[in-house]
């Protein structure tokens, strides 16, 4: 697996829709291992729209994550210049052979441990904005190159 050729593994699991808390994806369970991860100093990375989206919508189990790790959330993304957009609820980019593209990051920091519901989703949703945005710059960035 090409994870473990770069000295990390994967921890799979989903955190239940709201419309039916009870279905068990092994999210508790990921969540647990992934906080071990990072108490042993480990980095995560997580797709925040989760694996079903909808797309471009941050779970609020990344920011739980962060804010019970007590990390600091860095976003990332690419995009390239020539690509095929799939008709998928991501619209999942297949870059093109012989292509240029464009990385970014940007740090969110750190989510405050003593938010009520309110301020947790203001949180959740000005982390949501902000990788949303820096996607849309990168796309920007990829189509202007030469």
């Amino acid at each position: 697996m090409i994870n473990a050729h770069f000295g990390s593994h994967a921890i799979r699991g989903s955190s239940a829709k709201k419309s039916d808390p009870k279905a068990n994806k092994g999210g508790a369970a990921a969540f647990l291992e992934m906080m071990r991860w990072l108490k042993k100093g480990g980095h995560i990375a997580v797709t925040p729209d989760g694996p079903r989206g909808p797309a471009r919508v941050m779970t609020e189990g990344t920011l739980k994550l962060a804010q019970a790790g007590n990390v600091p959330l860095i976003f990332f993304t690419a995009a390239m210049k020539n690509q095929k957009r799939l008709k998928s609820w991501d619209h999942q980019i297949v870059p093109l052979p012989f292509n240029k593209g464009v990385v970014m990051w940007r740090a969110f920091g750190n989510i405050p441990k003593n938010l009520d519901e309110a301020a947790f989703e203001a949180m959740r949703k000005a982390a949501e904005d902000s990788l949303s945005e820096l996607c849309d710059q990168a796309d920007v960035a990829a189509a202007a190159l030469k």
